[in-house]
């Protein structure tokens, strides 16, 4: 039985062009599988509202470069920084060692009494890195995969938005959303304007530390996702999503975990029954596309060393920014974050918003994850940046709609007040000729009475 039933069938009678299933009807073959409806599928109307989406998400891209100093980026020096010199290493090694070898695996005596360089740590971005150095310094290849997560962000987020259809102005808020996700770093401070988010992975600052590959695999998860939820709706383009699921979890363990959260949340909202065949396609598929790193890699972690990172424990803090040294320590920090996503939760439940579910399903889970996960090869802490992206996104769905709220409040005050004028005119013409009840009567029946306003949904 489907999870959330009828998440996608409410208003029907807004989209008439939609198929309808109808009893002892056979199924159209080629039928999408999901029924879009008003709640869930809500694009701009207008021209100029694409123009504004579009128009937001460039002013993010270009915060985000900004911020980045492209022309030190396009600057032929090391990268450092953190442990971001020591990234610098491997691609080099799998360049001069490896592919000139025609090689896939090896074995580098650089460290210890030699190790399996590559079988332990994520592929896909060095690949990336030795590809881009082909056709320019490896410098400036480096540092462009190294930034390439946090300018694909924004963008990610936005064709998420797009894809499993949340309503408009959704898409460009995500980018919003997003751009102040990469600047944020106090989440967590034990401290007042003390920073604490600075090595977990997935803002500029974690980034600029040497942890690009989990920036990038974030934004691959998102685009996995938006895919993932296009190919249940038209069983269309199965291929991408498998290759997309293969490269997030190339780039990142961590972010596996996140694209398979994602993926089983959007699965049950979208008549888990009726899709389980594509599910299975494309997750075997991208499964077999790693094989030739995840099957080593779990195969051989017995012969890995924990880092022995400690389990953090203050996770009132760090979940909810509650701090004991406030006034108002029960607080949630920061309240209006907080207002918005009571508002994303409500507008939920009274529209029955599938796409919305799937983000209170992540961000449930990876508050889970940060709290009983086991101290282990997996820093608990390491799940907390896919919290906050994720309570960040419920974020952008609270303001877009207050935003939808209070557009339907304007629409609705402007058609009463326009109703009230034509009844006042209507009122006014009669009184205008003071005659017998056939001359009036005969006005009446030349000047038309106000019709009904229809009010378009908002």
């Amino acid at each position: 039985m489907d999870v959330a039933p009828r998440l996608s069938e409410r208003d029907r009678d807004l989209l008439p062009s939609l198929p309808v299933e109808t009893a002892g009807e056979p199924e159209e073959p080629h039928e999408p599988l999901i029924d879009n409806s008003r709640d869930d599928h809500d694009p701009p109307r207008f021209v100029i509202e694409e123009l504004v989406g579009f128009a937001v998400l460039l002013v993010c891209l270009g915060v985000v470069i900004s911020a980045l100093h492209p022309n030190l980026v396009l600057t032929n020096t090391t990268a450092a920084g953190g442990d971001m010199g020591a990234h610098v290493w491997w691609p080099a090694f799998l360049r001069d060692h490896w592919f000139n070898h025609f090689r896939v695996a090896g074995w580098s005596p650089d460290w210890y009494a030699g190790f399996p360089v590559g079988q332990f740590y994520f592929p896909l971005p060095a690949l990336l890195i030795d590809g881009l150095a082909i056709v320019m310094p490896y410098n400036i290849a480096f540092k462009l995969v190294t930034v390439s997560g946090s300018l694909l962000l924004p963008i990610s987020a936005y064709v998420f938005a797009r894809s499993l259809k949340f309503p408009w102005p959704a898409p460009p808020l995500f980018a919003v959303a997003v751009l102040r996700f990469l600047f944020e770093t106090r989440h967590g401070a034990l401290e007042k304007d003390k920073d604490a988010w600075t090595i977990y992975g997935g803002n500029l600052a974690s980034t600029l530390a040497g942890e690009f590959s989990y920036v990038l695999g974030i934004a691959l998860g998102l685009f996995f996702l938006a895919a993932f939820a296009r190919a249940l709706e038209t069983r269309r383009r199965l291929w991408l999503p498998a290759v997309l699921l293969a490269a997030t979890v190339l780039c990142h363990i961590v972010i596996a975990v996140f694209a398979i959260v994602g993926g089983i949340a959007v699965w049950l909202v979208r008549k888990p029954r009726r899709t389980w065949g594509p599910v299975l396609a494309i997750g075997a598929v991208g499964t077999l596309i790693t094989a030739v790193w995840s099957v080593p890699l779990l195969v051989d972690t017995p012969y890995t060393q924990s880092m022995r990172y400690e389990k953090v424990p203050t996770f009132a803090i760090h979940l909810f920014g509650f701090r004991f040294d406030q006034h108002n320590p029960l607080m949630p920090r920061p309240p209006w974050m907080w207002a918005l996503i009571v508002i994303a939760v409500l507008a939920a439940g009274w529209w029955r918003r599938g796409s919305t579910l799937v983000l209170i399903v992540m961000a449930t889970a990876f508050a889970l994850f940060f709290r009983y996960w086991p101290e282990h090869s997996v820093w608990n802490t390491r799940y907390l940046p896919l919290y906050y992206l994720s309570i960040a996104l419920l974020a952008a769905v609270g303001a877009a709609e207050l935003i939808r709220i209070v557009a339907r409040a304007a629409q609705w005050s402007y058609d009463w007040i326009r109703e009230g004028d034509r009844l006042d005119e209507f009122e006014h013409a009669l009184h205008a000729y003071p005659v017998g009840a056939d001359t009036a009567a005969g006005v009446a029946t030349d000047m038309e009475a106000p019709a009904p306003v229809e009010t378009a949904p908002v």
